[in-house]
C-alpha cells in the first residue's frame, strides 16, 4: 500500500492508523533528595514490604518531571522542581504489567530546617527519613537500590544512566561502592 500524500484526509487517517501500532509504554517518576548530610530521603510506603524512594506513576499525558513532583508533594507535602534526570531504567514487563520506564530526578539538597521538618503526608506514607547511602540497601528492594546507585554515580559524575532492570548499559559511572 502506497503512503498517502500528508495534508490529505487519507494522510490522517493514515497517521492514526500507525500510531496506533506504537506501544505505549508504562512511565513513573522518582527524586532523590540528599539532605545536607548527604544522606537521601527514603519513604516507607503503607502498602509495601520494603521502604522506596519518592515518586509516582505518571498520568495520561504527564510529564515524568511533573509526576516526580507530584510524587513528592503527594508522599512528603514538599513542593520541589526535580532538577537534572539523573536515570533511565527499563523495567521488563511483570507481575502482570507490561514494561515501564522509570525516571529518576535529582530533588537538590534540603537545607537543615526543611530536611528536619520532612513528615509523612497522607495515608500512604508511614514513615519517612533520611538515612546514609550505607543504610540505603538493606532498605530498599534489590532493583531500586540499584537505580538509586547509578542516580547517585551519575550525580557525582554529571552524567546521566541509562539501566535495564537496575543494569547499566551506558559508559556512565556504575555509582557508589557499598
Amino acid at each position: 500500500m502506497k503512503r498517502p500524500e500528508p495534508g490529505t484526509p487519507e494522510w490522517e487517517a493514515y497517521r492514526v492508523r500507525e500510531a496506533a501500532k506504537q506501544a505505549r509504554k508504562r512511565v513513573a517518576a522518582s527524586v532523590l533528595l540528599r539532605d545536607s548530610a548527604g544522606r537521601i530521603l527514603l519513604i516507607d510506603p503503607a502498602d509495601l514490604p520494603t521502604w522506596d524512594i519518592p515518586g509516582a506513576p505518571a498520568l495520561d499525558n504527564e510529564a515524568p518531571d511533573d509526576a516526580a513532583a507530584r510524587g513528592l508533594r503527594k508522599t512528603v507535602d514538599l513542593d520541589v522542581l526535580p532538577g537534572r534526570l539523573l536515570c533511565v531504567d527499563w523495567l521488563p514487563p511483570q507481575r502482570g504489567f507490561g514494561d515501564q520506564l522509570v525516571f529518576l530526578f535529582d530533588g537538590g539538597m534540603a537545607d537543615d530546617r526543611i530536611a528536619a521538618a520532612v513528615r509523612p503526608y497522607g495515608t500512604g506514607v508511614s514513615a519517612c527519613r533520611f538515612v546514609e547511602t550505607a543504610e540505603a540497601p538493606s532498605l530498599l528492594d534489590p532493583d531500586v537500590w540499584l537505580r538509586v546507585r547509578h542516580a547517585i554515580g551519575a550525580f557525582v559524575s554529571g552524567t546521566t544512566a541509562y539501566l535495564h532492570y537496575g543494569l547499566q548499559l551506558s559508559g556512565a559511572p556504575s555509582g557508589i561502592e557499598t
